[in-house]
C-alpha cells in the first residue's frame, strides 16, 4: 500500500523549523564527509562517492507512511524531506550535474 503523500495538506508553518534543519543538516553533512573521505572512496558501482553520500541521505527516509494528519506534523513527510533538502542543495546539483533547467539556483534557498 501506497500513501501519496501529495494528496495530504502539510503545514508549513509547523515544519518549518525542521525544514530548515534538514538544509542546513544535509549542507554540514556532507562538508563532513568530503573532509573525512578526503576522496577515499572514489567509486562503488556506477556511482561516486558523493553520489552515494545522497542516496544513503534519501535512503534515510525511507519509511511506511500511515495517513496520519500531516497538517498537524512538525516533520514533513519523508519523500518531502529529501525532495525540498535536495531541491535547495547546491552541493547534490554538482554531484549529479543537473542542469539549470532541472535544478535551477534562482530557486534555491540557501542560509549557511
Amino acid at each position: 500500500l501506497f500513501v501519496c503523500v501529495l494528496c495530504f495538506q502539510i503545514n508549513g508553518q509547523l515544519t518549518l523549523g525542521e525544514n530548515i534543519a534538514d538544509n542546513g543538516g544535509v549542507h554540514i553533512a556532507f562538508q563532513a564527509y568530503k573532509n573525512v573521505m578526503n576522496g577515499m572512496l572514489q567509486r562503488a558501482g556506477n556511482y561516486t562517492g558523493d553520489q552515494l553520500f545522497f542516496v544513503a541521505f534519501a535512503q534515510l527516509w525511507c519509511s511506511k507512511l500511515s495517513s496520519h494528519s500531516f497538517a498537524s506534523d512538525t516533520h514533513s513527510p519523508g519523500p518531502i524531506r529529501v525532495l525540498g533538502t535536495i531541491a535547495n542543495s547546491e552541493q547534490f546539483a554538482t554531484t549529479y550535474q543537473c542542469s539549470s533547467r532541472t535544478h535551477p539556483s534562482n530557486n534555491r534557498c540557501e542560509l549557511w
